[in-house]
């Protein structure tokens, strides 16, 4: 009888804990009131390259991948529908630092373009402002040479993941911890590894969601291993040689999936060292902190691996955003953005205007009852149409792809025949965007048409990385 009360007295104490949590949730639901505004505060910007958002706790994941971001998001506003600019991690970046479409800024990963000279960036606008600003990023499409270091006093790009960069990222804090700072820090950590296994976090880390696998797959196959195995897969797959799911075996994919969650993990772990020092010299509240990424990636679940397509699983990305003081808490907001929204964000939370090129909006009438104007988000690469409804994957003629995403959230079921005048809707406005932007871009005036030549050091890091094939 008294293991019967001592259940029922714990069980009572847990309903009355999470009615508390509900009670919280919707007392911290109502409009943002009065000032948001601090044009003294620091702004740190963290991009976890190829991070899903549905591989985060906070975001509703099963697995504890994330307990640091998780608890930051206690103190923030989660966007829940953030969709990136597409074609991958460097215009997506440049469209994050540009508040400008990768039709309009124009670089890309393959064209030996790198940012017009012409063009304004967000770290620009903040050193204009007085900001010392600085950028750690792990190289590979970040590098300096594409333009990314425009504005920046300092912008290393030498990599080697959080483990090089987080220390110096600390060291750089308690320098300048007297002053107004920007700081921007990147990471390849969750991407496709360059050595043996396809994700390869550290030891503590790898085995952490395996659930105990005992197969024989060791990252290589056919005498290819990480990152080539998934490209050369890819290819043939593409190809129409073989099958993905005959390829590997489904407690093969799983473990595939359980390195990819290690490694988020892994760089969970380092943001917290990060936000830890935040806190330990007193700058965390004086601070506006955005934690997201730049792309998804797939396991099969549309055929490929990678991120080599626009679905659900690439498109959709992280965005946990911290008002200084954690003004707002607990938020979380349902409507559709895009990774244009970062840079006027930051400057109105700053109190800085944007310039007149910025194609995005801010956030924050979101967080006062308001809307934004953008009701769709134009993805580049394979390109796509998103609402918050509705997911229009393009192709050819008749053959464009239409998912509902009020019942289909993982594009899984085509409705393209039974929807036509949706399709027919969505692919006219797919258009008139299209056609906005390929105007704007001729509109802006272009000085700087210097190349980014890609070194052999380069190349050699870029095909570890999947970008490039033998």
């Amino acid at each position: 009888m008294r293991h019967r009360d001592l259940l029922l007295a714990v069980v009572a104490v847990v309903i009355a804990a999470a009615a508390l949590l509900v009670v919280r949730w919707v007392r911290d639901e109502a409009p943002l009131a009065g000032r948001y505004k601090c044009p003294d505060c620091n702004v740190v910007l963290v991009s976890i390259d190829t991070l899903r958002a549905d591989h985060l706790g906070c975001y509703g994941y099963h697995r504890p991948t994330s307990p640091n971001i998780d608890r930051f998001a206690n103190d923030a506003v989660l966007f829940e529908q953030v969709v990136n600019t597409g074609g991958g991690t460097l215009p997506v970046h440049m469209s994050m630092f540009t508040s400008l479409p990768p039709i309009v800024h124009n670089v890309q990963p393959y064209n030996g373009r790198r940012l017009d000279a012409e063009r304004i960036t967000l770290a620009e606008q903040l050193k204009e402002r007085g900001y010392t600003t600085a950028a750690f990023a792990d190289g590979g499409w970040l590098r300096a040479q594409f333009g990314f270091d425009q504005g920046f006093d300092l912008y290393d790009d030498a990599g080697g993941g959080f483990r090089k960069i987080i220390p110096k990222v600390l060291a750089w804090i308690h320098t300048h911890r007297e002053e107004r700072f920007f700081l921007f820090v990147h990471t390849y950590d969750v991407h496709s590894g360059g050595r043996r296994l396809t994700y390869d976090p550290p030891e503590g880390f790898r085995g952490r969601f395996d659930l105990g696998y005992s197969g024989t797959f060791d990252g290589c196959r056919l005498r290819k291993c990480a990152s080539k195995l998934l490209v050369w897969l890819n290819n043939h797959i593409l190809e129409g040689k073989i099958s993905g799911r005959n390829f590997f075996s489904a407690e093969e994919l799983t473990y595939i999936v359980s390195l990819y969650d290690g490694a988020i993990a892994y760089a969970d772990s380092e943001i917290g060292r990060l936000l830890d020092a935040l806190r330990a010299l007193d700058l965390y509240d004086r601070t506006l902190i955005i934690v997201t990424s730049d792309h998804g990636e797939e396991f099969l679940e549309h055929g490929l691996m990678l991120h080599w397509q626009n679905y659900e699983e690439q498109a959709r990305v992280p965005l946990i955003l911290k008002l200084p003081s954690s003004r707002v808490r607990r938020r979380r907001v349902p409507a559709l953005v895009s990774t244009l929204e970062v840079m006027p964000t930051i400057l109105d939370i700053v109190d800085v205007p944007p310039n007149g090129e910025v194609r995005g909006e801010s956030m924050m009438p979101l967080l006062r009852g308001g809307t934004l104007r953008r009701s769709s988000v134009l993805m580049s690469g394979r390109e796509k149409l998103r609402t918050q409804r509705w997911s229009l994957v393009l192709d050819e003629g008749p053959l464009d792809q239409l998912y509902d995403l009020a019942t289909d959230p993982q594009e899984r079921r085509n409705v393209a025949a039974e929807h036509p005048k949706v399709r027919a809707e969505l692919r006219q406005q797919y258009n008139l965007t299209r056609r906005l932007q390929q105007q704007f871009a001729q509109k802006l005036s272009r000085k700087d048409e210097a190349a980014a030549p890609i070194t052999e050091e380069h190349r050699r890091q870029l095909r570890s990385l999947g970008y490039l094939s033998d």
